[in-house]
């Protein structure tokens, strides 16, 4: 009986062992979801514009390059992203341009003037909207241009005869990209960078760059006040077209759970390419929403695992799983998925793995994470 004993002890010893040693060498899969947003993907699709929207856009001297009617969802979100950086920055920029205007009709003296025009100058968006609207002629006319330029040789000729340097606020080109440097108060201003590449804007700044070098008063407030015109009208077409287009890029929005992914085991496992988001909320049946693997690209964009992803023993990678629909097919969710506290919602991401550890295919679930995404597009 005592070797019937033993016998038996060293075979379930020796099982418990060979259980143990193929327990550790399978893959252990660990899923931790980093974040929810809805972006878009593959942005190279064709959408078409609402035909007012792009009519308006068209109008646009800013915003002039989005308003084609059929556009890849791509430019799509440039113009999204232009109307808003138009709205944030060229609201101080139009009051700053419109300053120089009243500091003019006010009659302040030169050192006030200098100080008005220094503030518009030096925002971030001043020397770009100049270049656009100077491209697109909107700084002057025709015979406008001519008569600047016979104001500009009376000015010229005046410093001449009355034997004075040819200039009240130093200007000093720049070479390498056709600019120029104005020495106002405070530190330098480089004006219209990259000029040699804007060659309309070579023949409609001219007149502006002397009428900053010689202090001109009738200049700098016929200049000044033009493109306060012109900004005043583009922030009117940028606050009225941002809505639809927001809207329409919010149609295209997938789904999309930023995951990281760990495999503690001893084998390799193969993640396959397709799963499921699950979305649970208080007194309603379980949603699956078909998901697809996707990599993470060098440019923090993501790219379809078509194939799967091996993930070897020991690794850790960042991965994304994507809704197979856009935001438009699926009109019952976004919001809650958007809004946890008005309607709770949980999510979670279900997908498959292989491993030579085990027969067949076993689930992997991250944890359940409240729903509050944020949107990369709008």
């Amino acid at each position: 009986m005592q070797v019937i004993v033993a016998v038996a002890a060293a075979l379930i010893s020796g099982l418990a062992a060979t259980w143990y040693q193929l327990r550790r060498q399978r893959a252990r899969l660990y899923a931790v979801p980093l974040s929810y947003t809805w972006e878009l993907f593959g942005d190279q699709r064709m959408v078409t514009v609402p035909g007012s929207v792009a009519k308006l856009l068209s109008k646009s001297v800013y915003l002039a390059a989005y308003g084609a009617a059929v556009a890849q969802l791509s430019l799509v979100r440039e113009a999204v992203q232009a109307c808003a950086e138009l709205q944030d920055l060229g609201k101080p920029l139009r009051d700053a341009v419109a300053e120089v205007v009243t500091a003019i009709d006010r009659g302040d003296d030169d050192a006030q003037l200098k100080a008005a025009l220094g503030s518009p100058l030096r925002m971030p968006l001043f020397d770009k909207f100049l270049m656009v609207a100077a491209n697109a002629r909107a700084m002057a006319t025709n015979d406008e241009l001519v008569r600047q330029s016979k104001r500009i040789g009376v000015l010229q000729q005046q410093w001449q005869d009355a034997g004075r340097p040819p200039a009240d606020v130093p200007m000093f080109p720049q070479s390498e990209d056709g600019s120029y440097q104005f020495g106002l108060p405070g530190s330098p201003i480089v004006v219209a960078k990259d000029l040699k590449k804007w060659p309309v804007a070579q023949q409609e700044l001219p007149g502006f760059f002397q009428a900053l070098r010689f202090l001109d008063r009738p200049l700098l407030r016929e200049s000044f006040e033009r493109l306060a015109e012109v900004l005043t009208a583009d922030l009117q077409i940028a606050g009225e077209a941002l809505p639809e287009l927001s809207a329409l890029l919010a149609e295209h929005l997938h789904y999309v759970c930023r995951m990281y992914l760990a495999n503690y085991g001893a084998a390799p496992a193969m993640i396959q390419a397709a799963g499921n988001f699950r979305v649970r909320r208080a007194s309603r049946p379980v949603q699956d929403l078909s998901c697809k693997l996707a990599v993470l690209t060098d440019d923090g964009g993501i790219a379809h695992a078509e194939n799967g992803l091996l993930l070897s023993a020991g690794a850790d990678v960042k991965v994304a799983f994507v809704t197979e629909v856009e935001q438009r097919e699926i009109p019952d969710l976004p919001n809650a998925l958007r809004n946890g506290a008005a309607d709770p919602c949980q999510v979670r991401v279900e997908f498959m793995s292989v491993s030579s550890g085990w027969r067949g295919t076993k689930p992997v679930r991250s944890r359940w994470t409240q729903s509050n995404p944020v949107s990369d597009e709008t």
